[in-house]
């Protein structure tokens, strides 16, 4: 079964969704066997939305969901994760149009976190928007190249110190990084994800 949902917050209109959707749909050959619309606050827990259970309740096997965005599943990303796990312990692929991608049981974990961190950090930057005189945002720094291997080693079990060691850097600096970053976090879903593949 090809099942397309759709999530109206107040982001995207349901008319970008749907045209982004139907194009996916086209170029990759899918159909629509059943749609679902949900309307409801993007601050609603996932236990609260009733369209979004019967998906989960009711994909089987090898079935397709079309989505516009990973966010339309949760914009929180610990709700994210345990959404995608659950439908990927049921060999359910997902097909998300804003990113021309489709996931499955077989997708590399480390693919699937670069999505779920894109989330991450537009959720921070959005929550540093206050009213006032506004904070700074990151700067860029020289451990953005190495990224990707300090979360593998945090993940790992590799400490600061060892890290930075490693990298030939401060252990502080590093630190500071790994902190205003929420690396350490990023690495433990990360764990979870691909324990669960």
């Amino acid at each position: 079964m090809d099942m397309v949902y759709f999530r109206v917050c107040d982001e995207s209109s349901i008319t970008s969704q749907q045209n982004q959707i139907l194009k996916y749909l086209m170029i990759n050959s899918l159909n629509i066997d059943k749609k679902i619309i949900e309307v409801s606050s993007k601050l609603k827990k996932v236990s609260e939305r009733i369209e979004l259970q019967e998906i989960l309740n009711t994909l089987k096997e090898n079935d397709n969901l079309i989505i516009y965005h990973l966010k339309a599943l949760s914009p929180r990303v610990g709700e994210l994760i345990n959404i995608l796990t659950h439908l990927l312990s049921k060999s359910i692929n997902i097909h998300v149009s804003f990113f021309n991608i489709k996931i499955t049981k077989d997708t590399p974990s480390l693919e699937l976190l670069e999505y779920i961190d894109s989330i991450r950090e537009e959720n921070i930057a959005i929550s540093s928007k206050k009213i006032g005189r506004p904070k700074g945002v990151l700067s860029k720094s020289k451990f953005d190249s190495e990224i990707t291997n300090i979360i593998l080693m945090l993940k790992d079990g590799f400490s600061v110190s060892e890290i930075a060691r490693r990298l030939e850097v401060s252990r502080s600096s590093l630190k500071d990084y790994i902190n205003s970053r929420n690396l350490k976090q990023l690495a433990i879903e990360y764990n979870c994800i691909e324990k669960n593949q």
